[in-house]
């Protein structure tokens, strides 16, 4: 009898392995990944380390694959939020968005493409969506347009030290500090270029995302 006990809870504990999430978002996505340490995440990491946190919760508690919960979502936002801040110690609260505006984006984002890699989702949402999907998760609280020196509306008449300036009206405890503006990082080392964030060079974030960091704000 013991023997049998002990074989069938072997048993089990062989069927809890580590098994590749069959959903249609982790398809689409490429499937769960940890963020690489050298890397600004983009929307699609954030989504994939998402799956990856679910995937550890399938495992232990059996969970439903097709859901995401807020602790997976906070999770990812701790991470990015270190990210940011170990690149640049300025890219803190409040020239970074806090955590409830940063979850609520990855939430939206999760549901969305869930509905995308299901065929339900409107052409319309499709079109607004899916450039994003691999573009740096751009968490500034500032979305003022950036330029390179030479564009027509940019402030140098010709190239400067600079390289790109941000046409910004925020207050300046919100600005961006000028060297992310481009990436001029060491190989080896990646830093936040809100430059190719935008898309194009300016805003990237539908309006119900900008409210939603309006409103932590105010």
């Amino acid at each position: 009898m013991l023997l049998f006990f002990s074989a069938k809870m072997a048993s089990s504990v062989v069927k809890k392995t580590r098994q590749p999430l069959n959903t249609k978002l982790s398809e689409y996505l490429g499937g769960p990944r940890k963020f690489l340490p050298t890397e600004f995440p983009t929307l699609r990491d954030c989504l994939q380390r998402c799956l990856d946190l679910q995937q550890d919760q399938i495992l232990m508690y059996d969970k439903d694959p097709r859901n995401v919960n807020m602790q997976e979502i906070s999770e990812v936002d701790r991470e990015i939020a270190e990210r940011w801040s170990s690149s640049n110690n300025e890219l803190r609260e409040p020239i970074v968005c806090g955590p409830k505006a940063t979850e609520q984006r990855l939430s939206r984002g999760w549901s969305t493409f869930s509905e995308i890699a299901r065929d339900k989702a409107r052409k319309a949402t499709k079109e607004q969506w899916e450039p994003k999907l691999d573009k740096l998760l751009d968490i500034a609280f500032c979305t003022c347009r950036i330029v390179l020196c030479g564009e027509d509306d940019a402030p140098c008449k010709e190239t400067c030290d600079s390289q790109a300036h941000c046409l910004c009206n925020c207050d300046l405890n919100l600005r961006l500090p000028q060297k992310e503006l481009l990436d001029q990082s060491p190989a080896g080392k990646r830093r936040p270029c809100f430059l190719n964030a935008r898309v194009p060079h300016g805003r990237c974030r539908d309006d119900q995302a900008e409210e939603e960091i309006l409103t932590q704000v105010n």
